[in-house]
C-alpha cells in the first residue's frame, strides 16, 4: 500500500499497524449475462475515452479517484475475490440482517 497522493499525510493502514487491511471502493459498469463481447468492448472503449478526456480526468483526480484500465476479466476477478473475502467476514462473525 503508498499514500494517497491526494493526501500524503494521511498515514495508511499498514503504516498504523493494520497489516493486510484493504478496502477499496471500485465504480464499474454491469450488464445482464449475455451481453455480446463486441457490445463490452464497444462500451468498455468509449467510457475509457471520456475518462481520459482532460476535464473529466482532472476532475476525478481532484475527487481522488484514481483510474485504472485493468479491463473487463480484471475487473471480474476483482469482484469474485471481493464476494469471496466479504462472504468469510459474514461468515466467521455470524452477521444476518435484521428488520
Amino acid at each position: 500500500m503508498q499514500r494517497d497522493e491526494s493526501l500524503p499525510e494521511v498515514p495508511t493502514c499498514d503504516e498504523l499497524g493494520y497489516k493486510g487491511f484493504d478496502v477499496a471502493t471500485v465504480l464499474g459498469l454491469q450488464s445482464s449475462a449475455g451481453v455480446a463481447p463486441e457490445v463490452v468492448a464497444k462500451l468498455q472503449s468509449a467510457v475509457a475515452k471520456v475518462l481520459r478526456e482532460p476535464e473529466i480526468a482532472a476532475r476525478l483526480k481532484t475527487l481522488g479517484i484514481h483510474l485504472a484500465e485493468n479491463g473487463t476479466a480484471a475487473y471480474t476477478k476483482f469482484m469474485q475475490d471481493d464476494l469471496e473475502r466479504y462472504t468469510k467476514v459474514v461468515d466467521e462473525f455470524h452477521l444476518r440482517i435484521t428488520q
